[in-house]
C-alpha cells in the first residue's frame, strides 16, 4: 500500500489490514460503512473511510462531497 505523506505508525498498521486502496488520506471503500462498523473494525481509522452511512437517515454519502463525521450533508443542517 502506497502512503501519501506521514501517518502515525499505529494508524499505518491498521490501514495495512484493510483490503481497499488508501488514497488522499481516505480508504477508498465502495460500500458504505456505518459508524459502528468502522469502530468495530478499528477505532484508529474510524474517520478514514470515504463512503459512509449517515447515522441519522442511513443514506450512503461520500465524505469528500458532503457531510461531517458520520452525518450526510442533509442531516448536519
Amino acid at each position: 500500500m502506497k502512503q501519501n505523506g506521514w501517518i502515525e505508525p499505529q494508524v499505518h498498521k491498521s490501514l495495512e489490514k484493510v483490503s481497499q486502496k488508501f488514497h488522499n488520506g481516505l480508504i477508498q471503500n465502495e460500500k458504505s460503512i456505518t459508524l459502528q462498523s468502522a469502530n468495530d473494525y478499528d477505532a484508529l481509522i474510524i474517520l478514514r473511510w470515504r463512503i459512509r452511512e449517515c447515522k441519522s437517515c442511513h443514506q450512503s454519502f461520500d465524505i469528500t462531497m458532503e457531510g461531517l463525521l458520520y452525518k450526510c450533508g442533509g442531516c448536519i443542517i
